[in-house]
């Protein structure tokens, strides 16, 4: 079968502001035809109740026949502390 994977990502927080969290999500073999993969962020360390990143709600992402990765992107939210 084929495997399907997200890359880690780690960024500086910063102060204030927006900076982007780009995660690899990559298939290990090519698959034939059009694919869909449904994904959402969920707090563990970093939280949206803290103000620590924007939450993404269910989204779909597709991957063209062949196509092995895309990028999805969270933003962490600068603050203080």
């Amino acid at each position: 079968g084929v495997n399907i994977s997200v890359a880690d990502a780690t960024v500086a927080e910063g102060a204030a502001g927006n900076t982007a969290m780009n995660f690899v999500v990559s298939f290990d073999a090519p698959i034939c035809g059009n694919t869909t993969v449904t994904y959402a962020t969920a707090d563990n360390l970093a939280t949206t109740a803290n103000s620590d990143y924007t939450a993404v709600t269910s989204t779909t992402l597709t991957f063209a026949s062949g196509e092995l990765s895309k990028t999805v992107t969270v933003n962490a939210l600068g603050d203080a502390t």
